[in-house]
């Protein structure tokens, strides 16, 4: 009796000890980056080339978008 008290103690403990190593672990393991690439060809409202180069007509105003 007292050994079946014992190895449920111990089984609680190391029940507690993975779960509380687990809550320590698997937020680290989740964090990634997502990067989006567009052509801004694609983009509504971009009507000419002069809208896509650096420097140009409206292209910081649809880099934006």
């Amino acid at each position: 009796m007292k050994h079946d008290l014992q190895s449920q103690r111990l089984r609680h403990y190391l029940l507690l000890l993975t779960s509380y190593f687990l809550l320590l672990t698997i937020p680290a393991l989740c964090q990634f980056k997502v990067y989006i690439s567009v052509d801004m060809e694609g983009i509504a409202g971009v009507v000419t080339g002069d809208q896509l180069s650096p420097g140009s007509f409206e292209y910081e105003r649809f880099r934006n978008f």
